[in-house]
C-alpha cells in the first residue's frame, strides 16, 4: 500500500508491505486521536497506526501493523465504527466484527442470500450495524446479540451498493447500483420506515429540465446505469443561504451528484467528461471526506485503467451552481401594461347614473417592510384588507346602536391548533372544499352531492344550503367584501351566490365550456372572477347587482364579459390553480396533468415561466401563503407556495428562486387528491391523508408536528381561520372537525366588543367592560342538588369587583333564601328553595343570573342543567334564541365548586376550580345587543318557577378589568399570565328569588360615564403610532417606486419614437443591440440567432461528421476539424471505431487502416480492437417469473398426532414480465408433522345383558360385563373409570316344590313343571340358541353383516356374550353406535354414519359474507371459504371489493401465512386480479397512466412496461426498440413461442428444440425427435390428423382435428368424434384417464389399473394395492389431501379428480374467427395477464373467441367482466361446452337495441340484455353465424337462444359485473347469474338443454373494445348433484 500527503503529494510516499495476496479492500478509521488505517487480502486483515508507521519508517526501521483477521477470505469491505475500536469486514455472505487492537473476532453475522457489498456502523448506537449485500436486501444488526433487528424486503432490481447514516435526522441511506437511493428513518425500535425513494437518473433528466440545458449529442443521450458506489454529507456551508438543508454527495460511476435530501432534488451533477484533465471517463470507487477551507476531497478510481486522481471542489463554488438568477415576486412591482388584460373594463352603453364619489384608481404597490399581506392600498368598488386602528367613536345612548369593533392581531405564537373542539356530519358525501370568508365568522363547504352549505364558523345551528349544481362541487370561493362568493362544480359551471337569495346572481355555463371547470376564484381585488377550464385559462370581468328592472322585473343586471382566454404552454388540462386576491398581484400559478408549474403574468397575459416535472405524479392542489388581514408577515414570506400530488407529498416553493425549499411525505396519499394550506401566521401547513387523518407540519421542518386522528375517512380538505388559531377539516365520508390552538382560546382580545351600557347597581358605578368575564363558585350541599359558590380569600373590594348578594340585598330575611355556613366562613351562603316542589331533586333545571330588557323579554341567562349535567349560556339576539352548552360540567354532586365563566371577546370559557373545562366561539357577541335602560337583573329567579334556581351560591360576583389569571390565582391555581386582558367574573348558580328580589332594577344611565377617561388605552395608542411609522415607510418606498417609474417612461418614450416606420417596428432588441429584420448573429460560438418580425429565433448549429479519428477545436468554432497531418510509415487514418457489439454490458469495438505497401512497410497492426460498456443491462426486459423467499413453515396443524405444516412463496421476485417464464414448480408446500401420537382415553362400551340369574328361585345371582373398547386406551391414555362387571340379585322368591326346582333349564329360560314332577323349558333368550336346557351365544356381527357401518369392507362390530355393540363411527364421520341381544335387534337397529359436513352443520368458521364450500370428508380441512361476491379476502375475513377482482377496498388482516386476497387494491375502480404494478409505486399498472414512469402515457407509449421516453421504434412495429422482442423484424404481435426473449419473428429456433426452423417439422411446438408417421412434413407432435397425410393441415371447423381425418361422428354428443373418444359411448368430454391404458375413466372399472375395482378402491386415482388407511376414514393414505395425485392439495386444487387440470389458466389459448372473411373491422386482440387468470379485448373487432384448451363435463366459471370505455355498445360474453367453432354454447350481453348494419344474409336485430344461446351451425363460420349471433332469437340452422333476460338490462360503461355459470351436461342443467356489485342483476333461473355433453372454455367479444374479463376462475364438477349455493 501507498499512503500519501494530499497536503504535499510531491512528499515521498509510505509504502506499508505486509499482505501476501492482492488487497481488495481498505479504510481509514473514523476517530480523531490516531490515524488508523485497516487493509484486507485472502490472508490477513491488517491495522496499521500511520503515524506509528511514519515514526518507524524515519527510524529505520520496518513499518508493521497489527493482524486482527486471518484467512477471512475475499473482503470486499472495510469499516471503522466511530471509535474506531471495531472493524466490520465483509465476506462473500458474512460480517465478522473484529477487535482493531488484536487478533479477536467479536461476532459473525450470516444471514445475507449473497454477497455482502457494505457494512457500516450506526453513529448513534455503536452496537448496530447495517449490511446490504447482492442480494436485493439489507439488515441491521445488533452486534452484541448477533440477531437481526430488522430484514428488508427486496427493494431493487439491482445489487445494493452503500449504505450511509444521516445522524441529524436519524436516517438510514441506501444506494444501489442502478441509482437508486432509498432514504429510511431508524427508530430507537430499528423498524425502518421508507421516508423517499430517488432515482439519479430522473432527478438527472428534471434537473436538465430546470437547466433548460441545450439538446444533447446522441453520445450524451446514452442512457447508462448510475451505480451509488459512495455516500457522504456535505460539510457545513458558512457561505450558502440553504443552511437547513442536507446536501448528500453521491459518487458514481460517471461522475459527482449533489443531492438535496430535504427535497429530494439533485442540485448539481459534475460529470468526468467535462473535465479534459481527467483521463478517464468511469469511476471505479470513491473515497470523499471534508477538506480545509470549506472543501470537499474526492479521491476517484478509474474502472478500466490503472489511474487514481485526486478531486478538491471548494462549496462556495457549489452553492454558486446552485443559485439561480432572476425569479419573481407575487407582489405587482411594474405598472399595468396598455395592452394588460387586467385593464379590461366592461363595455356598456353609457347610462345617466351618476358617477360616485370618492373613487380612487387602484395602484400597484411595492412593499419593503413587514406589512399586511394586502399593503395599505384602498379601492373604490372593491375592499382591501383594512388597516389596523384602535379608533372608537363614542357610544350613542340609542337604543340598538353598535359600537365598531377592531381587527383582532393574529397570535403569531400560538401554538397549532390541533385540539378537536366540534365534530360535526353535514352529508354522506365527500367534502371537496373548505373556505373560511376573510373575517374568520362564516364558511363556505363544496360537497359531492352538488350542494354548497354556508355555516357559522363556529359550526352551530344549521346551514344555508345553496343548490342547483348538478355534479359534486369542485371550488368554492369568497369575495373580499364578504356580500358574494361562487362555487364550481364537475356540471360545467360556475355560480356566483348573494346573501338572501337562494337563486345565483350569476350563472356561468351551460355549455359554454368544454371539460369541468377548476380552481374558481375571485382576482385582483375582487375585479375578475378566474378559473382554468381544460388547458385554459379564463378571466372574466363581472358586475353583481341584485337588484331588477322595473319593467323586465324578473330580469337580473348581474353581468359578465370575457376579458382574457389563456393556455398553458404544453396545452394539457389545468389541474389546479392559485391567485392572490386579498392584494395586487399579477401573478397566477398554475399546474397541470403533465406534472409541470406554470407561472402566468397576466400584466402580459402570458407564461412567464415554466417548472417542469415539479412532481411525479399530476399536481391536483396548489396554494399560495396568501396570510390575513388579521396577521402580519415579512413580505418575502408571500412568495412561498406549496403543491402536493398523488404519491408525491407536499412541497414548498420560493416563487423568487423557483425552486423547492422543503418535501413533506410522511402523510398517506395514494389515490384521492387531498388538499393542503398554509397558516395565517406562515409557520404551519396542514395537509389531508388517506390515513384518516390530517397532518400538521412545522413550515421549517419535515417532520410533522402533530398527526390529527381519529376522522372517519380520508381527510380531503383542509383549510385555516384566517381570524383565529382554528384549523377546519372535511372527509370523505361527509364529516367536519374544527380543531383550536391550546393557546387560541386565550389569545384574540377585541376591545371593541364591549358592553355599550353599564348597570347600575345599588348606587355603585361599574366602570366600562371591554370584555366580560362572569365567575362563579357553586357548591352542592345536599346529596340529591346542585353547585354553590366558593370563598374567595384575598378579593380587593374596589370598582372592578361586586358582589351580587350585597348589591341586590339578600339576606337571611328574604322570602326563598336560607342562610347557610359555607366553605368561606368570611362570606354568607344562601340556600334558595322552592316551595312548591320539596324535596329538591338533582335533575332540576335553574338561572343563576339572568338580564331582563325593558319590554319584560331576557337577554341573556346563565343557567345550570342538572338533568342534562351542562352549563348554558343562553342569549337572545334579534329575537333569536342562541344556546351555548359546557357539557359535563358535574355540578350536581354534593360538592362545593369554584366556578368562573369568562367572556372574552366572541369567546366563552368555563373554568371548574382551577380546570378549563371548554371552550367556545359565540356566534355574535351577545353584549353588543344588551340594553341598560330600563333594564333588570336577577339572581337565581327564573323566567318561570320550574326555572327558579333551588342549591347553595357563595360570592356571587361580577368582576370587571380584572385578568382572568388573577382571578384564578386568587384561587391558589397555577396558571401562566397571559396578555392582557379585560374581564368579568361571576360565581352563582341555583335559584329562586322572592318577588321582592324581582324589583332590584340593575342598571345605570349611560351619561354618568367618567368624563375624566381618555377613550383610548395605552396599548391602542401605541398600536397607532406603530402603524404611523409603518405607513411612513410605505410612502417613503412609493416616491422612490414612482421616481423609478417615470425614469423607465421616459426611456420607453424615446425608443417608441424611434420607430415611425414599419421597417424599425419589425426590429429586435436583446442584450442592449438593436438589429435589423431578418439579421443574423451569433450569440456564441454555437448559437446562431435571427431576428423575424420583432422575434427572435434561435437554433443550434449543426455540425456535419468529420473523417478523422481525433479532431480538433479551434477556439470562436462550434465544430470540430481535421487537421492535417503526416501520414505514419505509409498507413492511412484510422477509420471511426464500429458500433459496440453490444447494446449493454460489456462488448468491443474495432477500426481500420490500410497500408500503401509499394513505398512503405507499415509496420504495427492494421486492426485494432478495445472494449467498450454500455452500462449494465436493463434487468428489467423479458424477465422470468423467480420465486421469492418461501415463508416461514406453519406451526403444524395439530398439536398430537400427525398434522400438516405449510409454507408458501409467491412467483414475484421479479414477476415475469414481458414473455418472461412463469415460475417453475408450486408456490405452496406442505409437508406432514408428527408430534407424539394424542392420548386416547378408554372409553366403556356399553353394558352386554344381564346373565341368566343363577337360580330360578330362592334367589340368585345375574351379572353383565363391558369392554373398555369405546375406544380402547393408547399413546398413554386414562383407564377407563369403574368396573368392568357389574352383579345384582334376581329370583327372590320362594322356590315352589316341583319338578323345576332343580333348575333344570337354561338361564332365563321358563321351565313349566307338570303336577307328576316333570318339567319342560321353553325357549332360549333372544341373543342364543339351544333347547333351552342347553342355549349358546348367537353371533350377531356374522349373521347380520350390515349391522355395524363399514370402512373399506372392514368389520366394525364386537360380539359378547350375549349381544353385541358397533364401534363408534369412524372419523369424520358422525352417528349412533347401537348394541343389543338377537337377530332380529340387529335388524332393527342398524348403525347409521354419514359423513361430518360443517357447512351443512354449520360448525365453519367462514366470514358472515362468506359461503362454506364442502370439499369432503376425507380432506384436511373438509370445507374452504370463499368470499361472496362483492367481497374479497381469504375467507375467513372478507371485505368489500367494489371492482369484483377479488381485492379487497382495504388491507385486510389475515392470519398467519394467509396473505392471498388480503391486500388492499391497487386499483380498486378497475378490475386487475393479478395486481401488476411495474413501477411498484402502489397503484397498479391497470390505472396507472404511466406504468414506467418515463413521462410517457402508456396510451402512446410504444413500451409502457419499460422506461424508455425516447421511443425509438426502427422498425415501426408500434414496440419500442428497448421492449421490442425483434427490433429490426415488423412484429406487433411479439409472439415469442419458446419465451426466450427473442420473437418469433426474428428466431432461427421458434421453439427453443435446438432445431433451425426449416430443418423442424413442428417449428412451433418442441419435439426434439422429430417423428413423423404419415410423412407429410408436419411431425406428430404438431399434426392436427397425425396418422393421414395433410401437410396443409387445414381444420374449417376449429376442433383441432384436421379435415382429412374429421368425419365429425360423435354419438355421445361430448365433442370427441368416435374413432378419438376414449369412451364412444359414455360422455366424457374431459377425457380424463388416470392410468393411461386408453379406456377413458368414466367406462374403466378400475381407473388406477391397481387390481382393486374402484368402488371398493380407497384411492380410485392412484395405484394402492396395499389399501393402507391409517386413520380409518375411508380414504387411502396414498391420496390422502390429493386425491388425483397431481401434488396440488385438494382444497386448491380446481379439480381435485383430474390431474390434468389444477388451476385456472388461458395464457395459451385458441383463436377462433368466427367472421373470418369479415374486412369491415378486424380480428380481436387478447392481452393476457395475471398468469392466464385475467384476458383484456382490445380491438373493435369482428366476432371471436378466445378459448382455452382444458375440457370439461361438468364445470362452474366465473368471472368478473368490466367494459373500460364508452366508445361503443356491442357484445361481450363468454362460452362454455365449446367443440368446435360451430358447435358451443355462448352467454353474450349487448348495451343497448341495435339493428346490425349489414342486413344480408338475414335481418340481425339485437336486444340489449343477457342472451344464453346454443349455436348449432350447418354452415359453420362466416356471415350466416355472425348475423345469427347478432340477432336476439332463433335462426334457423344457426343459434338457438335458451333464454334471454326479460328485463333487457344492457350493461354500463366503467363498471364491473360478475358472472356464475353453472353446467352440468348429464343431466342439460344451466343456470347463469348475473351480478353488479353485490346484488343478482340477471338470473336465468334452471334451463335444461343436452346438445352437447361438455366442452372448453372461452371468452367471446364481438364488435366491442377494451372488455376486461378479470378473476376468471372455473372448478370441475363431475358429480349429478346440483349445487345450491353461488360462490365466486
Amino acid at each position: 500500500m501507498v499512503i500519501y500527503n494530499v497536503m504535499d503529494v510531491e512528499q515521498k510516499p509510505l509504502l506499508l508491505t505486509g499482505h501476501h495476496g492482492e488487497i481488495s479492500a481498505m479504510t481509514f478509521g473514523k476517530g480523531s486521536t490516531h490515524v488508523l488505517l485497516c487493509s484486507a487480502s485472502v490472508d490477513y486483515v491488517i491495522v496499521w497506526d500511520i503515524d506509528l508507521c511514519q515514526k518507524r519508517i524515519q527510524e529505520g526501521k520496518i513499518a508493521t501493523g497489527t493482524v486482527i483477521g486471518t484467512l477471512l477470505g475475499e473482503v470486499v469491505h472495510l469499516s471503522f465504527c466511530f471509535s474506531d475500536e471495531r472493524v466490520a469486514v465483509c465476506s462473500g455472505v458474512t460480517v465478522y466484527i473484529l477487535t482493531s487492537e488484536r487478533h479477536e473476532l467479536i461476532s459473525t453475522l450470516t444471514g445475507h442470500l449473497g454477497p455482502l457489498t457494505s457494512a457500516e456502523f450506526c453513529p448513534w448506537n455503536k452496537d448496530i450495524i447495517v449490511t446490504t449485500s447482492e442480494d436485493r436486501t439489507f439488515k441491521v444488526w445488533n452486534v452484541t446479540t448477533e440477531a437481526v433487528c430488522y430484514q428488508s424486503f427486496v427493494i431493487s432490481g439491482s445489487p445494493l451498493l452503500s449504505a450511509f447514516f444521516l445522524e441529524e435526522n436519524r436516517q438510514l441511506v441506501i444506494g444501489s447500483n442502478d441509482g437508486q437511493v432509498w432514504n429510511f428513518s431508524l427508530p430507537d425500535d430499528h423498524k425502518c420506515q421508507l421516508v423517499t425513494k430517488m432515482d439519479l437518473q430522473n432527478m438527472e433528466k428534471i434537473h436538465q429540465m430546470h437547466q433548460r440545458l441545450e439538446e444533447q449529442s446522441a453520445a450524451d443521450k446514452l442512457e447508462t446505469s448510475k451505480p451509488v458506489l459512495e455516500m457522504a454529507l456535505v460539510a457545513d456551508i458558512t457561505t450558502v443561504q440553504q443552511k437547513d438543508n442536507s446536501w448528500l454527495c453521491i459518487g458514481s460511476s460517471d461522475g459527482l451528484y449533489v443531492v438535496d435530501v430535504a427535497t429530494s432534488e439533485l442540485l448539481t451533477a459534475l460529470y468526468f467528461k467535462d473535465y479534459t484533465s481527467l483521463s478517464f471517463a468511469v469511476a471505479g470507487s470513491w473515497s470523499i471526506s471534508p477538506g480545509l477551507d470549506n472543501t470537499m476531497v474526492f479521491l476517484v478510481s478509474s474502472l478500466f485503467t490503472p489511474c487514481v486522481a485526486l478531486l478538491e471542489i471548494h462549496l462556495c463554488d457549489l452553492g454558486r451552481v446552485w443559485d439561480v438568477d432572476g425569479g419573481f415576486s407575487v407582489f405587482a412591482s411594474s405598472p399595468l401594461l396598455l395592452e394588460s388584460p387586467l385593464n379590461a373594463e366592461f363595455k356598456r352603453k353609457k347610462q345617466n347614473h351618476p358617477k360616485k364619489k370618492g373613487a380612487v384608481k387602484e395602484q400597484p404597490l411595492v412593499f419593503h417592510s413587514k406589512v399586511k399581506s394586502s399593503g395599505y392600498c384602498t379601492s373604490a368598488p372593491r375592499t382591501l384588507f383594512s388597516p389596523k386602528t384602535s379608533i372608537q367613536k363614542k357610544s350613542s345612548s340609542k337604543k340598538g346602536s353598535k359600537n365598531t369593533s377592531v381587527l383582532r392581531d393574529y397570535p403569531s405564537d400560538s401554538e397549532a391548533p390541533i385540539i378537536p373542539h366540534t365534530h360535526l356530519t353535514i352529508a354522506n358525501k365527500p367534502v371537496y372544499c373548505l373556505q373560511y370568508s376573510g373575517d374568520g365568522k362564516q364558511i363556505l363547504s363544496g360537497l359531492g352531492d352538488s350542494s354548497v352549505l354556508l355555516y357559522k364558523s363556529s359550526l352551530n345551528g344549521n346551514p344555508t344550503v345553496y343548490a342547483g349544481h348538478d355534479k359534486p362541487v369542485s371550488s368554492v370561493s369568497w369575495s373580499l367584501n364578504r356580500q358574494c362568493w361562487l362555487s364550481a362544480s364537475e356540471d360545467q359551471t360556475l355560480r356566483i351566490w348573494t346573501h338572501g337569495s337562494a337563486e345565483p346572481a350569476i350563472l356561468l355555463g351551460n355549455h359554454m365550456f368544454p371539460k369541468p371547470i377548476r380552481s374558481a376564484q375571485f382576482y385582483y381585488l375582487d375585479k375578475f372572477l378566474i378559473f382554468a377550464n381544460g388547458p385554459s385559462l379564463y378571466l372574466y370581468l363581472y358586475n353583481v347587482d341584485i337588484t331588477r328592472d322595473d319593467i323586465k322585473r324578473y330580469h337580473q343586471r348581474s353581468v359578465v364579459q370575457l376579458a382574457g382566454c389563456f393556455t398553458t404552454t404544453s396545452a394539457t388540462d389545468i389541474t389546479a390553480m392559485s391567485a392572490a386576491n386579498d392584494f395586487l398581484s399579477y401573478i397566477v400559478l398554475v399546474c397541470g396533468s403533465d406534472r409541470s408549474i406554470q407561472i402566468f403574468d397576466m400584466n402580459r397575459g402570458t407564461v412567464a415561466s415554466k417548472l417542469p416535472y415539479a412532481h411525479r405524479r399530476a399536481i391536483h392542489c396548489i396554494a399560495q401563503n396568501k396570510g390575513s388581514v388579521f396577521s402580519t408577515q415579512t413580505p418575502d414570506s408571500y412568495n412561498l407556495f406549496l403543491s402536493s400530488a398523488v404519491t408525491d407529498g407536499v412541497k414548498i416553493w420560493d416563487l423568487r428562486t423557483l425552486r423547492c425549499v422543503r418535501r413533506y411525505e410522511a402523510h398517506l396519499n395514494r389515490s384521492h387528491p387531498c388538499s393542503s394550506a398554509f397558516s395565517p401566521c406562515g409557520r404551519f401547513i396542514a395537509t389531508g391523508s388517506e390515513d384518516n387523518c390530517a397532518y400538521v407540519y412545522d413550515i421549517r421542518s419535515s417532520s410533522y408536528l402533530h398527526k390529527l386522528q381519529k376522522h372517519s375517512d380520508t381527510v380531503l380538505s383542509v383549510t385555516f381561520n384566517p381570524a383565529t388559531p382554528e384549523l377546519l377539516t372535511g372527509t370523505l365520508d361527509g364529516k367536519l372537525r374544527l380543531f383550536q390552538s391550546s393557546s387560541g382560546a386565550l389569545l384574540s382580545p377585541d376591545t371593541g366588543a364591549a358592553v355599550h351600557y353599564v348597570p347600575k347597581v345599588t348606587g355603585q358605578t361599574l366602570p366600562s367592560p371591554g370584555n366580560m368575564i362572569l365567575r362563579r363558585s357553586l357548591l352542592l350541599l345536599l346529596s340529591f342538588h346542585f353547585l354553590h359558590a366558593v370563598p374567595q380569600d384575598g378579593e380587593q373590594e374596589d370598582e372592578t369587583s361586586f358582589d351580587l348578594f350585597e348589591i341586590s340585598h339578600i339576606t337571611r330575611r328574604t322570602l326563598g333564601a336560607k342562610q347557610f355556613r359555607g366553605q368561606n366562613s368570611d362570606a354568607p351562603a344562601y340556600r334558595f328553595i322552592r316551595f312548591d316542589h320539596l324535596p329538591p331533586d338533582r335533575a332540576s333545571r335553574g338561572t343563576l343570573i339572568a338580564l331582563e330588557g325593558p319590554d319584560g323579554r331576557r337577554q341573556f341567562e346563565i343557567v345550570s342543567n342538572g338533568r342534562a349535567n351542562t352549563l348554558d349560556l343562553v342569549y337572545w339576539v334579534d329575537g333569536s334564541q342562541n344556546v351555548v352548552s359546557f357539557e359535563d360540567v358535574d355540578l350536581s354532586d354534593s360538592q362545593w365548586k369554584n366556578i368562573t365563566l369568562y367572556v372574552h371577546g366572541e369567546n366563552a370559557h368555563l373554568f371548574v376550580g382551577c380546570i378549563l373545562m371548554d371552550s367556545f366561539i359565540l356566534d355574535e357577541p351577545f353584549y353588543d345587543h344588551l340594553q341598560a335602560e330600563g333594564s333588570r337583573m336577577y339572581v337565581a329567579k327564573g323566567s318561570i318557577r320550574e326555572n327558579h334556581f333551588r342549591g347553595l351560591l357563595q360570592n356571587v360576583r361580577f368582576i370587571f378589568d380584572t385578568p382572568v389569571e388573577d382571578v384564578l390565582l386568587s384561587r391558589n391555581c397555577e396558571v401562566t399570565k397571559e396578555d392582557d386582558a379585560n374581564i368579568v367574573s361571576e360565581s352563582a348558580e341555583i335559584l329562586d328569588v322572592s318577588p321582592s328580589i324581582t324589583t332590584n332594577v340593575i342598571g345605570q344611565k349611560t351619561d354618568e360615564l367618567g368624563a375624566e377617561m381618555c377613550e383610548r388605552s395605552c396599548e391602542e395608542l401605541s398600536t397607532m403610532f406603530q402603524e404611523l411609522k409603518g405607513l411612513r415607510v410605505v410612502v417613503s418606498n412609493l416616491i422612490d417606486g414612482l421616481q423609478k417609474v417615470t425614469e423607465e417612461n421616459t426611456v420607453m418614450k424615446e425608443v417608441l419614437g424611434r420607430m415611425k416606420n414599419s421597417k424599425e417596428k419589425n426590429m429586435c432588441w436583446q442584450d442592449g443591440r438593436l438589429f435589423d429584420d431578418n439579421e443574423d448573429w451569433v450569440v456564441d460560438s454555437c448559437t446562431k440567432c435571427t431576428c423575424q418580425e420583432s422575434k427572435i429565433v434561435c437554433h443550434q448549429i449543426t455540425c456535419t461528421p468529420v473523417a478523422c479519428a481525433s479532431p480538433s477545436f479551434i477556439d470562436g468554432e462550434c465544430c470540430p476539424v481535421c487537421m492535417p497531418k503526416d501520414s505514419e510509415d505509409g498507413w492511412s487514418p484510422w477509420s471511426e471505431w464500429t458500433e459496440c457489439t453490444v447494446t449493454c454490458g460489456t462488448g468491443t469495438q474495432q477500426r481500420g487502416r490500410s497500408c500503401d505497401a509499394t513505398n512503405h512497410p507499415c509496420p504495427g497492426p492494421s486492426i485494432q480492437t478495445r472494449k467498450c460498456s454500455l452500462g449494465k443491462c436493463d434487468s428489467r426486459v423479458r424477465q422470468d417469473g423467480g420465486w421469492s423467499l418461501w415463508s416461514p413453515w406453519s406451526s403444524c396443524s395439530v398439536t398430537c398426532g400427525e398434522g400438516q405444516i405449510t409454507r408458501i412463496r409467491h412467483c414475484n421476485s421479479p414477476v415475469p414480465q414481458l414473455g418472461g417464464r412463469d415460475c417453475e414448480g408450486s408456490g405452496r408446500e406442505t409437508q406432514r408433522c408428527t408430534a407424539d401420537p394424542c392420548p386416547i382415553d378408554g372409553g366403556w362400551g356399553p353394558w352386554s345383558p344381564w346373565s341368566t340369574c343363577s337360580a330360578t328361585c330362592g334367589g340368585g345371582i345375574k351379572s353383565r360385563t363391558r369392554e373398555c373398547n369405546s375406544p380402547q386406551p393408547q399413546y398413554g391414555g386414562n383407564m377407563c373409570i369403574g368396573e368392568a362387571s357389574d352383579s345384582d340379585s334376581c329370583n327372590k322368591k320362594s322356590c315352589p316344590i316341583d319338578g323345576c326346582l332343580s333348575n333344570p333349564c337354561f338361564g332365563g329360560v321358563d321351565c313349566n313343571s307338570s303336577p307328576d314332577g316333570s318339567w319342560e323349558c321353553g325357549p332360549c333368550p333372544a341373543g342364543f340358541r339351544g333347547n333351552g336346557t342347553h342355549c349358546e351365544d348367537i353371533n350377531e356381527c356374522d349373521m347380520v353383516s350390515d349391522v355395524c357401518y363399514r370402512v373399506s369392507g372392514t368389520q366394525r362390530c364386537v360380539n359378547t356374550d350375549p349381544g353385541f355393540h358397533c364401534l363408534p363411527c369412524p372419523k369424520r364421520y358422525k352417528g349412533t353406535q347401537p348394541f343389543g341381544m338377537g337377530v332380529e335387534a340387529a335388524k332393527k337397529n342398524k348403525q347409521v354414519c354419514e359423513p361430518e359436513n360443517p357447512c351443512k352443520d354449520k360448525t365453519h368458521n367462514c366470514h358472515k359474507y362468506a359461503e362454506c364450500i364442502y370439499i369432503s370428508h376425507f380432506s384436511d380441512p373438509m370445507y374452504k371459504c370463499e368470499c361472496r361476491t362483492g367481497y374479497a379476502g381469504d375467507g375467513f375475513i372478507c371485505g368489500e371489493d367494489s371492482d369484483l377482482d377479488g381485492w379487497p377496498n382495504q388491507n385486510l388482516v389475515c392470519g398467519a401465512n394467509a396473505t392471498y386476497h388480503c391486500k388492499k387494491d391497487n386499483c380498486p375502480s378497475l378490475p386487475n386480479s393479478g395486481q401488476e404494478d411495474f413501477d411498484k409505486d402502489g397503484q397498479g399498472d391497470a390505472c396507472d397512466k404511466d406504468d414506467d414512469n418515463d413521462g410517457i402515457l402508456d396510451e402512446r407509449d410504444n413500451c409502457p412496461l419499460l422506461f424508455n421516453p425516447r421511443q425509438f421504434d426502427f422498425d415501426k412495429d408500434d414496440v419500442g426498440d428497448r421492449c421490442d422482442n425483434c427490433p429490426y423484424e415488423h412484429n406487433p404481435a411479439q409472439i415469442d413461442t419458446d419465451n426466450n426473449g427473442e420473437g418469433d419473428a426474428c428466431a432461427v429456433d421458434i421453439d427453443g428444440d435446438e432445431i433451425l426452423n426449416e430443418n423442424d417439422n413442428c417449428p412451433y411446438v418442441y419435439n426434439t425427435d422429430q417423428k413423423d408417421t404419415d410423412m407429410d412434413g408436419v411431425g406428430d407432435q404438431c399434426d392436427n390428423c397425425p396418422m393421414l397425410h395433410n401437410p396443409d393441415q387445414t381444420d374449417v371447423d376449429n376442433d383441432l382435428v384436421g379435415d382429412q381425418c374429421d368425419n365429425n361422428q360423435d354419438i355421445d354428443e361430448d365433442g370427441h368424434q368416435n374413432n378419438l373418444d376414449n369412451c364412444p359411448y359414455v360422455a366424457n368430454a374431459n377425457q380424463a384417464d388416470h392410468d393411461k391404458d386408453g379406456k377413458g375413466d368414466v367406462c374403466d372399472y378400475d381407473d388406477d389399473n391397481d387390481g382393486i375395482p374402484d368402488d371398493k378402491d380407497n384411492c380410485r386415482l392412484t395405484p394402492n394395492e396395499d389399501q393402507l388407511d391409517t386413520d380409518g376414514d375411508g380414504r387411502g393414505d396414498a391420496c390422502k389431501d390429493d386425491f388425483d395425485n397431481d401434488s396440488i392439495p385438494d382444497i386448491l386444487d380446481v379439480c381435485p379428480e383430474n390431474n390434468a387440470i389444477s388451476a385456472t389458466d388461458f395464457r395459451k389459448f385458441q383463436m377462433v374467427h368466427l367472421d373470418p372473411k369479415g374486412t369491415t373491422q378486424i380480428d380481436p386482440n387478447w392481452v393476457v395477464r395475471h398468469q392466464g387468470k385475467e384476458l383484456v379485448q382490445t380491438a373493435n373487432s369482428d366476432p371471436g373467441i378466445a378459448v382455452g384448451f382444458d375440457e370439461f363435463s361438468a364445470v362452474d366459471f366465473s368471472g368478473t367482466m368490466y367494459v373500460n370505455t364508452d366508445r361503443d355498445d356491442d357484445y361481450a360474453g363468454f362460452v362454455f361446452g365449446y367443440q368446435s367453432s360451430g358447435r358451443f354454447y355462448v352467454v353474450m350481453w349487448k348495451q343497448i337495441t341495435q339493428t346490425y348494419w349489414e342486413d344480408k344474409p338475414s335481418k340481425a336485430f339485437g336486444i340489449s340484455g343477457v342472451s344464453l344461446k346454443v349455436v348449432n351451425s350447418t354452415t359453420g363460420t362466416g356471415e350466416n353465424l355472425r348475423n345469427a349471433l347478432w340477432h336476439t332469437g332463433n335462426t334457423s340452422g344457426q343459434v338457438h337462444t335458451l333464454w334471454h333476460d326479460p328485463k333487457n338490462i344492457g350493461w354500463k360503461d366503467y363498471t364491473a359485473y360478475r358472472w356464475h355459470l353453472i353446467h352440468r351436461p348429464k343431466t342439460g342443467f344451466i343456470r347463469v347469474v348475473v351480478y353488479e356489485g353485490k346484488q343478482i342483476m340477471a338470473d336465468s333461473g334452471p334451463i335444461y338443454d343436452k346438445t352437447f355433453a361438455g366442452g372448453r372454455l372461452g371468452l367471446f367479444v364481438f364488435s366491442q373494445e377494451l372488455v376486461f374479463f378479470s378473476d376468471l376462475k372455473y372448478e370441475c364438477r363431475d358429480k349429478p348433484e346440483l349445487p345450491t349455493v353461488f360462490t365466486r
